[in-house]
């Protein structure tokens, strides 16, 4: 189906080759206007803002309890793992400066499964009060980002 939509536009003239040389082309053009470091430290807030602190300390927590308890399902553990050290390279190529989270953003629904490890132990009201307390976190840095933030210049 991809290799239909190309070819279509191959067939009118596009040259997707061309395309990709020029696209690259004008992104280092850009990345090499914007600073080393601060893209580093800017692109781990906004992946930690743009996740959300509580899921992100979740998956954190859920990947250290899963990785030592022996009931935990390993491979939650090693998402989570695996998750940490792709965001850290990623973070410290800093490849993607001031365009975190909408290209590393596929990363960020992972992060669910190690976070539910810490809930697996969990039974009844404190399930509930735990689903609760995570839910009314990450809708208060939502309401926080849209009050006290401009995502978007107008």
């Amino acid at each position: 189906m991809l290799f239909a939509a190309i070819l279509g536009f191959v067939l009118i003239g596009h040259d997707p080759i061309a395309n990709f040389i020029a696209s690259m082309a004008a992104h280092e053009q850009i990345m090499q206007r914007r600073p080393y470091a601060p893209a580093v430290v800017w692109g781990l807030h906004d992946f930690v803002l743009f996740a959300g602190p509580s899921l992100l300390l979740m998956a954190l927590t859920g990947t250290v309890v899963g990785s030592r308890r022996c009931f935990a399902p390993r491979g939650f553990a090693a998402l989570g793992a695996g998750l940490l050290v792709t965001v850290l390279l990623l973070a410290v190529s800093a490849g993607t400066r001031g365009e975190v989270g909408r290209i590393w953003g596929f990363l960020m629904p992972l992060l669910a499964a190690p976070a539910a490890l810490p809930l697996l132990s969990l039974r009844s009201w404190h399930l509930m009060s735990a689903g609760l307390l995570l839910t009314a976190a990450q809708i208060a840095v939502a309401v926080a980002m849209n009050s006290n933030l401009i995502l978007v210049a107008p």
